[in-house]
């Protein structure tokens, strides 16, 4: 039998699938199994990290839960932090109460806590509320696909959207490529029927009936040539990966409402993203602003679902905090994944002085041929006094540097643990390391344990003196920059 994931759901989200028909879903996940016994409010709101400042959730008011059955295009990984021996690409950073152990724990329940990628709903996801004076939920919808959308248990009223392009699986025909609802046969192995949808009428292909809520449909056997799969568009914005959820309308105007593929709440929100739920924050722009578009297409190995496991996606190793080289391996996948467009090396400094980061970090960018500048041709007279005439040349193009704002929080986690292993007895710790990469994966890795750092003026001088009880230093040791650090109350906060 597949398993069932539970998602806590805010009082938006609710009311934006039953009275709009939004079909898909995203962010902390558990085995809904596994979490059964799970009733209260507070324990519910506790399991799935709900409790984060500004959180819409509250242990006197009622919870919405979602029940996701499993399909073939579901994507999750377990939901650790940075340090973790699971992560991969950074892990997952997010606001407390999350603590990066891939564990949720409420009651006498332990299970995997889990991230879940934007994805359309299963048909049969069932949509509870549980309130804070009864352990009885109460149905208030079901998901009955991209046809008919969300049905509400209190009305029997069917609302549904119209389907993205880019989330959930598409069938080809020979016009067009069109959402699709997949049936499997009865041993749940193949696909056996789909039905199509369309938000108008296709003129191109007859058996289309329009439905109560406006949309087309049909319903057709499945066959090898409509080559079930799904789009997935991605894309950058500062520098931040994303995958576009839907595309949207704005007057005359199309915008695409994206989600940061990098999970980290703080880099998001630095970046002018909204949280949409727990390890989901989303952007709406412009089509031409999403940076570095992409396309691909992803096909299932098998529609089977009843043996797969509840987390799908793993690292290819397993992390280690104990070894510096494997530490900067790590941070140069994230540097790849992030750093600009045609990046060929890139200088990182960072300062760390107690749990107090400053960094700076610039790109080098490959020339583009627009670059290469034009020398016009004449007559000129050089060093030696003798006059030469030369015909027009292009210049060679001389690479440029740009300043890179924004770097994944986990990679300052990952220069705070080289540094902790930096640290010698009566020496101390580095005050700044400094990385130096380039695109082919060559890195450089420089460590100042005596210099004076650039931004040591804005370090509090109780922060120095931490930092000094962190990694001590004999006397010899001790900068007299460092000395007059310590005893400087005068320093202003940031």
């Amino acid at each position: 039998m597949s398993l069932t994931y539970q998602l806590a759901l805010s009082p938006a989200q609710t009311e934006a699938y039953l009275t709009r028909g939004l079909d898909h879903v995203c962010g902390f996940a558990v085995d809904a199994a596994a979490a059964a016994s799970i009733t209260r409010v507070a324990d519910l709101i506790e399991l799935l990290n709900c409790g984060m400042p500004g959180s819409p959730f509250s242990a006197d008011r009622p919870i919405d839960i979602l029940h996701v059955p499993n399909n073939p295009f579901i994507q999750t990984r377990l939901a650790v932090g940075p340090l973790h021996k699971d992560a991969f690409l950074g892990g997952v950073v997010e606001f407390a109460p999350f603590d990066g152990s891939g564990i949720a724990k409420a009651g006498d329940v332990e299970t995997p806590l889990l991230w879940m990628e934007p994805t359309r709903l299963t048909a049969g996801s069932r949509l509870w509320r549980f309130h804070p004076d009864t352990a009885e939920p109460e149905l208030l919808g079901i998901y009955h696909g991209i046809a008919w959308g969300w049905e509400s248990t209190a009305t029997g009223d069917f609302t549904a959207c119209i389907p993205s392009q880019v989330l959930g699986p598409v069938a080809h025909r020979n016009w067009a490529e069109l959402p699709a609802e997949i049936e499997l046969d009865d041993a749940g192995e193949t696909p056996a029927a789909i039905t199509l949808v369309s938000p108008t009428e296709p003129t191109q292909e007859e058996g289309f009936a329009q439905l109560p809520n406006g949309l087309w449909a049909k319903r057709i056997a499945y066959h090898d040539e409509l080559d079930l799969h799904e789009n997935q568009l991605l894309g950058r914005v500062q520098g931040i990966p994303v995958r576009a959820i839907r595309a949207l309308r704005d007057g005359d105007d199309v915008v695409l409402q994206v989600a940061s593929l990098l999970i980290d709440s703080p880099l998001a929100a630095a970046a002018g993203f909204q949280r949409y739920t727990q390890g989901i924050n989303t952007l709406v722009l412009p089509v031409a602003k999403l940076e570095d578009q992409t396309t691909r297409q992803a096909r299932p190995k098998q529609w089977d679902v009843s043996e797969r496991p509840a987390v799908t996606n793993q690292g290819q190793r397993e992390r280690t905090n104990d070894d510096i080289q494997a530490l900067l391996t790590d941070i140069f996948a994230l540097i790849s994944y992030t750093a600009p467009t045609g990046w060929q090396a890139l200088r990182l400094t960072v300062q760390m002085v107690e749990k107090r980061v400053h960094y700076s970090a610039r790109a080098e960018l490959a020339p583009t041929p627009a670059q290469a500048g034009t020398v016009e041709g004449d007559a000129r007279r050089t060093d030696d006094g003798a006059d030469r005439s030369g015909a027009a040349q292009t210049a060679p193009p001389s690479a440029r540097t740009v300043p890179v704002r924004l770097l994944p929080t986990a990679i300052m986690n990952y220069a705070g643990q080289i540094k902790a292993l930096a640290y010698r007895e009566g020496e101390g710790a580095p005050f700044s390391l400094t990385f130096e990469f380039t695109s082919q994966g060559r890195s450089k890795l420089s460590l100042n344990k005596t210099k004076e750092p650039a931004w040591a003026a804005q370090v509090p001088a109780e922060t120095w003196r931490a930092d000094f009880a962190a990694f001590p230093r004999d006397e010899e040791h001790t900068p007299h920059w460092l000395r007059a650090r310590m005893a400087d109350d005068t320093t202003p906060p940031l």
